[in-house]
């Protein structure tokens, strides 16, 4: 019986609105990260790629590090989750909806609230699974 699940976190990084990108970048990522320590506190192992802008600080210097090839690397996870975790916002992101759409192909759960996550926790582990 598996007793930590694996879940993706999906939402916002990237600036829709018109108000200072940078800000609202470092923004999103901020709800990110918190979003992924919520979810580990409530017991959960986190896939968080909010901690993708640790790759983008080096880009610049490493042509290998392109946008696509570390959304490609991401997706990769998907479907070695057991769940996947959306904060609120993620319809308004493209990358966010494309993730969704991957976990849904795979046959991956997606969850708006931790509530509802814990409870799939709590049939999975009922069931055995």
């Amino acid at each position: 019986m598996k007793e930590v699940i694996c879940c993706y976190l999906v939402g916002p990084i990237t600036p829709t609105s018109r108000r200072n990108h940078s800000i609202e970048h470092l923004s999103n990522i901020g709800a990110g990260v918190d979003g992924g320590i919520d979810l580990m506190k409530a017991g959960f192992s986190v896939f968080n790629p909010f901690l993708d802008f640790q790759y983008g600080i080096k880009a610049g210097k490493d042509p290998f590090l392109t946008v696509a090839r570390i959304r490609k690397m991401d997706l990769a996870f998907i479907p070695r989750c057991d769940a996947v975790f959306l904060l609120p916002g993620w319809k308004r992101s493209v990358g966010a909806r494309g993730e969704v759409e991957a976990a849904k192909k795979a046959g991956i759960p997606c969850f708006e609230s931790i509530d509802e996550l814990t409870a799939y926790r709590d049939r999975m582990r009922e069931e055995g699974k």
